[in-house]
């Protein structure tokens, strides 16, 4: 009668350690999960954020590429004004030479 006892008693502590050994599995894939979608949550925010910010980056490069290409034209008009004038006043002094 004991021994049975004894084995009832063996048995069942190796249930309940099968128990818990299950519940902690349970748990931990749990957590894992929950990890998993947290890292997934984190991992999207940061996309986004890179996203706009590459965005961001873009316009800004188009907006500076537009501003260099209006100074290059600006440039290129006081450049070729400048020139007129020379051409203009070389013009003159030599008439007025001419005229001397």
């Amino acid at each position: 009668k004991k021994k049975k006892q004894q084995n009832k008693h063996t048995k069942d502590i190796k249930r309940e350690g099968k128990r818990k050994e299950e519940d902690e599995r349970e748990e931990s894939s749990n957590f894992k999960k929950k990890d998993w979608k947290q890292h997934q949550e984190k991992k999207n925010e940061y996309d986004l954020v890179q996203h706009d910010k590459e965005k961001k980056d873009v316009e800004g490069n188009e907006y500076n590429q537009k501003k260099e290409k209006e100074r290059t034209l600006e440039h290129n008009q006081i450049k070729q004004t400048k020139k007129e004038k020379e051409i203009k006043n070389s013009f003159e002094q030599k008439n007025e030479q001419k005229g001397n």
